[in-house]
């Protein structure tokens, strides 16, 4: 029955919620400038879940999402990890590291047909094949105008019709899946 009262969960410490994720189990998880959260429906609370110095690639978390096996991603000031449905299997993608897939922070990730899309902030948008693990990276190239407009990633969006935009520092691109490249949208003031 709903009360309309409004609960807040505050926490001792100052931190910023920079996403939230409901899981196909529903789950609710936080992800915080200081950490990762779960619901604890039971007690009413929020607890923070991975919170050793070397759990995550960063407890500074910028965003999440789940892919079609509930596996939650994480993007985070330093890189991205993927943590199993039941938060005990991590494998981390460490900024400058033998499993690294850029060198900057992750802003975005979205999952869509079996790959991460990531977006960052200086190294373009990376796509990851979850099965193979391999990475395609699309950077800006001022000679190539059907290449993203920006590498810095600012939004990521799949649409009704399974299109990915990608909102960038320097305008709108539309992925063309087909020819594997991008249709840029630019405001002309």
């Amino acid at each position: 029955m709903s009360t309309g009262n409004i609960i807040n969960y505050t926490k001792d410490e100052n931190f910023y919620i920079t996403q939230i994720l409901i899981t196909n189990d529903n789950k609710i998880v936080v992800g915080t400038t200081d950490g990762l959260n779960i619901y604890d429906e039971k007690n009413d609370k929020f607890i923070r879940v991975l919170g050793e110095k070397n759990d995550l690639t960063s407890q500074c978390i910028y965003s999440l999402d789940v892919d079609n096996e509930e596996n939650i991603w994480i993007g985070t000031t330093d890189g991205l990890d993927k943590i199993s449905k039941d938060l005990k299997k991590i494998k981390q993608y460490k900024n400058n590291e033998e499993n690294s897939i850029c060198d900057s922070s992750v802003y975005n990730i979205l999952y869509n047909k079996g790959c991460i899309w990531i977006g960052t902030s200086n190294s373009g948008l990376i796509k990851l094949d979850i099965k193979s693990g391999t990475t395609k990276q699309y950077k800006n190239n001022t000679k190539n105008n059907k290449s993203i407009c920006n590498n810095y990633i600012r939004a990521l969006f799949i649409d009704s019709n399974n299109v990915l935009w990608v909102g960038t520092d320097n305008g709108l691109a539309k992925y063309n899946e087909v020819e594997d490249n991008f249709y840029i949208y630019k405001n002309n003031t």
